[in-house]
Parts: structure tokens; C-alpha cells; sequence
């Protein structure tokens, strides 16, 4: 049988935290981007076509819209979404954010189905940084995009694990109130029925099957898995109180 977004609804504390919207995490991006981060991500391709990806760029943030289609523009940012800032380098993180936001809404508009965005669940995990770095607002912003994305995705698509765990990992780290054992079990609770449904549609739940986690998917590129282990380290270490989260992401730890 066949189970529908509706068996796996999100959390009310997570869609009372973030609204879905596709345009308000592009927006909160761009208003923190000057001219000067512009040419600098225009210049990312050793300077090609720089001229004209500058001018892209400043539809993307002037007119939080993407070029239709995206074209050479995809290039530069996705070169700035490779990049490692400093947590300390705010220019970097805003810029990284900025790209990574353009990346993930270019790839759901109709417009772009035929063009190849590579790497989407790094886009997201480094999304998810910056923006937890930046704070201001932009983690909410991203929150709520993920939210629209999420709900936009078939129940058998390997990344919506994915977003389910960066929907958590934000609600989580900047809630405003302490979260009870109970309230972050069933974050961690959700997470886990969302990836059993993308791992083990039919319910089988053998022990092979779930030995590791959605990280493990061989139908998702591993290269970049640090960064997605990296978090649900932090959160552990923010929440030890949750076994249910402690053994969600031990698991993710496996490769």
C-alpha cells in the first residue's frame, strides 16, 4: 500500500515555526547582499562570462526572480555554494546563503525541469549552516522554505528525508523555548517515519535495511555527508536528554 504526505504530517510545533513560502528565504538572502558580494560572485568562474552573470545576479537579487531559464548564471553559483567560509567571514556565509537559496528555488521552477542542479541535499545542508551562522531571521526564512519545499516532494523522493532532518535541526537550535523530552522525541519520531517510508516503502523493517541511515542511500551522493553528520552531532551534543534523537543521529554517523 501506498501511503500519501498525509501519513506523514509535519509536527504542529514545526509548521507553527515556519510557514511554507518559496520566495521569503531568496528575499532574506538578497537584502543582505551588496554590490560589491555581486561582482565577487560573478568573478567565481576565473572571471568567464562575468559581465553577464553580474547581470543576472541582480535580477536574482533585485527582482527575486531567476532567470527563465537559469542558464550560464548556474554556474557561479553553484562554484560559491562549494565554497568553506570561516564562521567568522560573514561576507562569505551571506554569499554561500544567497547562492544556495537561488540554487534551490531555480531547481523547482517549471522553467529549469530540463536543466541538471547536481548536489541539492549539499546546497541544503550548507544552506542550513550559513544560515544558522547569519541568525537575523534568515534560519526562520530557510525554515520556511524547507517547509513549501518538503510538502512539494513525492513521499518516494530521497531527499525529502533530508529536509525533514534540516526542518528539525532548525527548529531545534533556534527555538526560542526550551523543547520538553517529549516535544524533541517526536521531532526525532517524525524524521525516522519519513525515512521509513523512502527506505522501506512496503514496511519490511529488517535490520539490514536500517542499518545506518537516509545517508546511506545509494541513490544519493555520499562525497559531501560531513557536513549533514557534522549537525546531527551538534544536535546531539545541544540535546542528549532525547534518546530517540541520541539514536537518530548515532545512526546517521554510520557510513
Amino acid at each position: 500500500m501506498s501511503r500519501h504526505h498525509s501519513d506523514n504530517p509535519l509536527p504542529s510545533s514545526l509548521s507553527a515555526a515556519f510557514c511554507p513560502s518559496s520566495n521569503s528565504l531568496l528575499a532574506a538572502t538578497a537584502q543582505r547582499v551588496t554590490d560589491g558580494m555581486l561582482e565577487q560572485i560573478s568573478q567565481a568562474d576565473r572571471g568567464n562570462g562575468a559581465t553577464q552573470s553580474l547581470a543576472h545576479l541582480r535580477i536574482i537579487r533585485d527582482q527575486l526572480r531567476i532567470p527563465d531559464p537559469i542558464g550560464d548564471v548556474q554556474e557561479v553559483l553553484e562554484l560559491i555554494r562549494f565554497s568553506r567560509p570561516r564562521e567568522d567571514d560573514e561576507t562569505g556565509h551571506i554569499k554561500r546563503a544567497f547562492c544556495c537559496a537561488a540554487l534551490l528555488l531555480a531547481a523547482v521552477q517549471p522553467s529549469n525541469l530540463k536543466s541538471y542542479f547536481g548536489g541539492q541535499t549539499l546546497t541544503l545542508v550548507r544552506l542550513i549552516n550559513s544560515a544558522l551562522v547569519l541568525g537575523g531571521g534568515l534560519p526562520e526564512a530557510a525554515g520556511s522554505f524547507l517547509n513549501y519545499r518538503f510538502q512539494s516532494l513525492t513521499d518516494s523522493s530521497v531527499d525529502r528525508p533530508f529536509y525533514a532532518f534540516g526542518l528539525v535541526a532548525l527548529a531545534l537550535l533556534v527555538g526560542t523555548e526550551k523543547d520538553s523530552t517529549d516535544d524533541i522525541d517526536e521531532l526525532a519520531a517524525f524524521v525516522e517515519r519519513i525515512e521509513a517510508h523512502v527506505r522501506d516503502p512496503e514496511g519490511v523493517t529488517t535490520p539490514e535495511i536500517f542499518h545506518g541511515s537516509f545517508l546511506n542511500d545509494p541513490h544519493v551522493d555520499g562525497s559531501n555527508h560531513a557536513e549533514w553528520r557534522a549537525l546531527a552531532a551538534h544536535l546531539r551534543s545541544k540535546f542528549p536528554e532525547s534518546t530517540r534523537l541520541t539514536a537518530l543521529t548515532r545512526r546517521m554517523e554510520i557510513t
